[in-house]
């Protein structure tokens, strides 16, 4: 599945750089959209399957640091770049079709001259905090106060006993 992915992203980016050298009508926004297009589909090849990969080979050798939903959330992610630069590369090929000229987009519609304005005097004052609100919000900030302690003095003791913590990819 990656090395399909794989193969059809750099067929494309190989399609459309040797579009760019060839033709001589590409408008330079064209041009950069073309570029901008090969430069992403270039980094999800070189860096994020590399990286899959690799995450693939560790998976293999050993699943203690790492769990099949760890590998299926991270390929989804990757997958939610490709269709991305997949939707860059059809306009693209539409720009193609166009003879390589952008479209104008339609200008927004303003807003009327004399559209009536809610007078500041009408908002609504941030109301002030009950006395339980407050124990509440203060509790807590000490219960968060005294979880990063807990575990800042943790990192420390593992650092100091030379332990390394199992990271997990999510």
């Amino acid at each position: 599945m990656v090395n399909d992915e794989a193969e059809v992203l750099a067929r494309e980016r190989e399609y459309f750089l040797t579009l760019l050298d060839e033709a001589n009508a590409v408008s330079e926004e064209a041009g950069g959209r073309v570029m901008a297009s090969c430069g992403k589909a270039n980094l999800l090849l070189t860096s994020k399957f590399k990286q899959y990969r690799g995450l693939c080979s560790e998976y293999e050798k050993t699943s203690r640091k790492m769990t099949a939903d760890d590998m299926q959330g991270f390929w989804e992610l990757i997958l939610l770049q490709v269709e991305d630069v997949k939707k860059m590369f059809t306009a693209l090929r539409n720009l193609k079709e166009n003879n390589w000229v952008i479209p104008k987009s339609p200008m927004p519609k303003k807003k009327g001259v004399g559209t009536p304005r809610t007078p500041a005097s009408n908002k609504k004052k941030p109301r002030e905090k009950s006395a339980a609100q407050k124990a509440r919000d203060e509790e807590r900030r000490k219960m968060l106060l005294a979880k990063k302690m807990e575990m800042k003095q943790k990192m420390q003791e593992m650092q100091e006993s030379g332990e390394v913590p199992d990271v997990i990819i999510t």
